[in-house]
Parts: structure tokens; sequence; C-alpha cells
């Protein structure tokens, strides 16, 4: 019996409390004019009649150590004779279409501890053995998640897609 009465006495108060905060939210959104700024204006209004001067004394020594107070005038010889560099600009390599790889997953045979990858080159799929070279690509590594390929002596990794 003691259950029950705790039960109905402690739903009620929650009912009471979430009613008074819930009053307090609907008349602050309802009544915005009850809290009204009122501005005064109290301060007296003073104009500015005296005239501040300064002087800057620039005599101190440069931040970035470009020059110093000593030879700030003086404008440094370059010491010897320099040649021209004559440049050339190297010609464009022809670009070339780097494929678009994608790493499938692993294959491994228990018995023989064989593992061959499986390999999409621009939508191909291509089935590597470790050290296997074919159209280009060669299979140097392989886990579980990633793989490392040579594609025209360049070494790629490429991980597999979740």
């Amino acid at each position: 019996m003691k259950a029950k009465t705790t039960q109905y006495i402690l739903g009620l108060a929650l009912i009471v409390i979430w009613g008074i905060i819930g009053q307090k939210v609907f008349a602050a959104l309802k009544n915005d004019d009850q809290y009204s700024v009122i501005a005064q204006n109290d301060i007296p209004v003073t104009s500015i009649t005296e005239q501040d001067s300064f002087t800057l004394f620039l005599n101190y020594d440069d931040p970035f150590r470009l020059t110093t107070k000593k030879n700030s005038s003086k404008v440094q010889k370059p010491i010897g004779k320099h040649k021209p560099v004559k440049r050339t600009i190297p010609k464009k390599a022809p670009s070339v279409k780097v494929p678009n790889f994608a790493f499938k997953g692993m294959i491994k045979n228990h018995r023989t501890g064989k593992q061959a990858g499986l390999i999409s080159v621009d939508g191909k799929y291509l089935q590597l053995d470790k050290g296997e070279i074919l159209e280009g690509i060669k299979l140097l590594t392989i886990t579980r998640d990633s793989a490392l390929i040579s594609w025209n002596g360049t070494p790629k990794t490429i991980f597999r897609n979740r």
C-alpha cells in the first residue's frame, strides 16, 4: 500500500512541477512587452574642445634586422660579377591516363598458402597472384584490406572499399 501511495504522490508532484515550468515558458513567449527597455538620456553631452598632439620617436633598431642605424642609408653592392643563368623550360611529357584501381578482396588457398588479389582496373576485374604481372600491373604485397601494386614501375597502395 505504501508503494502505490508514494507513486501517486511523486506523480502528482511531477505534474505540478512540469505545469509550473510550462506556464513560465508560455508566459515568456506570450508577453514580450513585460520586459521592455526604456532608454534614458541622463548622461550630459560634452564636446571636446582641447586638441591632443603627440610626437613619434623613431630612433629604435629595426625589429626585423633588415637595416641598422649605421648603414641604413648605404646600399651594399654585390661582390663579384654574376653571369646570367640560362634556363630551359622542360618539354611536357605526354600525359598518360592513370587507370582507376580498386581492391575488391583477397583469395587465400589454405592448403598451399598462396594468396591472390581481386583488383578492378577501370571496371575490369583481374585476379593476380602475389608477384604476378598482368597488363602492366604487378601485385607486390597483399593484406586483408589493402594491396600494394606496381604500375609502370610506380608503387601504389589501394585500399578495399567498404
